[in-house]
């Protein structure tokens, strides 16, 4: 039997978008005045790999994910633990995993939402820092599934400090420390 709840977790740096279709959307609350060599061209690439970045989430593609990733990408959680580019890329795809097992089929709009908070973006020479934020909403998860679905999504959410770095292939995500 299926109960009926509404499940909100922030979701991982992992987690971001510029509006991928109705499901997911960015919101700047904060954007601290970029250096003078960073245009606004530069922040829409680093929204647009967000926006990458959560269509992956909604159709569980933990690759695509990090498809910004430059290729020494690390990740740090709150403890101080590093993984790099290939460990985080397994850890999402466990995690995406169940979430679709969870929550449904990745084609079901009512399945699964995505929204990301950019609190602050600041640029510095051929750096960014963007300070974000993530969340999953299921509309509905089974009672004996919620314990998993929370699990997912905690290993996918939280607030994140990225830093991007300008290459002469774009934008490309350095690491992304969860706070």
């Amino acid at each position: 039997m299926r109960s009926q709840f509404a499940a909100i977790i922030l979701a991982s740096s992992c987690l971001f978008a510029a509006g991928v279709a109705s499901h997911a959307s960015v919101t700047a609350r904060k954007t601290a005045a970029p250096a003078a060599s960073a245009g606004n061209s530069d922040l829409s690439a680093i929204k647009a790999a967000y926006k990458d970045r959560s269509y992956a989430v909604l159709t569980r593609s933990a690759g695509q994910m990090y498809g910004a990733a430059a290729p020494d990408f690390m990740f740090s959680d709150r403890s101080g633990a590093k993984i790099n580019r290939g460990a985080a890329v397994q850890r999402a795809g466990a995690a995406l995993s169940t979430l679709g097992r969870v929550v449904g089929s990745p084609s079901d709009p009512q399945a699964l939402t995505y929204t990301v908070d950019i609190m602050s973006v600041t640029f510095s020479g051929n750096q960014a820092i963007v300070i974000e934020s993530g969340q999953v909403h299921a509309l509905s998860v089974s009672d004996a599934s919620a314990g998993a679905f929370a699990k997912a999504a905690s290993a996918l959410s939280g607030v994140y400090r990225d830093v991007w770095v300008r290459t002469s292939q774009g934008w490309r995500q350095k690491s992304a420390t969860k706070l």
